[in-house]
């Protein structure tokens, strides 16, 4: 039996404008998508690795990299991972056990700390389109993430983010956001980028 599946990796930020830092818990968008064009790009560094849950949960592992465009420091990189979508409806993010659920499905991260979103200024809204379907997270939320670090100004810091899935998951998306600590010089910042969007396929038989 052959199947393929397809999981969908795209990062958003919204266009602000932001003022100087006041502590080093105030963050930054630093990316409007993930693709080439924003200050903070995600790549792919490798294949990924998949074990079959063997009828309960998939586990994947991709090897990004946290690529910094631009020739100065982004200080204190994180990968927010605030939104899940599957191609009929966003997932609902229940805060206390850090999952993503819809359509009798769930989606996890693996080993990683979590964030407030009132300690940061990435969107608590985004609507995906074709269909339309909008996901949202309340201030109070505390989202997974991935601590980058410092990236200097051309450099590439490797990540690996590994995801659990319900085996029955054909297609998601999942967005988030690059964030960063301003430097204190910094008066303004508008986020920058064209739409990114990363795919990986799988293909299996089975006897």
């Amino acid at each position: 039996m052959l199947r393929t599946t397809k999981i969908l990796f795209a990062a958003t930020l919204l266009g602000m404008l932001t003022t100087q830092a006041h502590a080093a818990t105030f963050h930054y968008n630093v990316d409007d998508q993930t693709l080439p064009g924003g200050p903070v790009e995600l790549v792919q560094l490798d294949d990924f690795d998949f074990v079959d849950g063997d009828g309960l949960t998939d586990q994947y592992t991709f090897h990004f990299g946290a690529k910094n465009n631009g020739g100065t420091v982004q200080q204190d990189v994180l990968f927010l991972l605030q939104f899940a979508f599957d191609p009929s409806l966003a997932y609902t993010f229940n805060d206390g056990v850090d999952t993503w659920t819809g359509n009798d499905n769930t989606l996890s991260y693996v080993g990683l700390s979590t964030y407030s979103m009132s300690d940061t200024d990435a969107p608590l809204l985004w609507t995906k389109l074709s269909p339309t379907r909008t996901g949202t997270l309340l201030a109070s939320d505390t989202i997974p993430y991935v601590q980058i670090g410092d990236i200097p100004g051309g450099g590439t810091v490797p990540f690996d983010l590994v995801v659990q899935v319900n085996e029955d998951f054909a297609n998601f998306s999942v967005v988030g956001s690059f964030v960063a600590v301003p430097e204190p010089s910094s008066l303004a910042l508008m986020s920058l980028g064209a739409l990114g969007l990363l795919v990986a396929r799988r293909v299996r038989s089975r006897k």
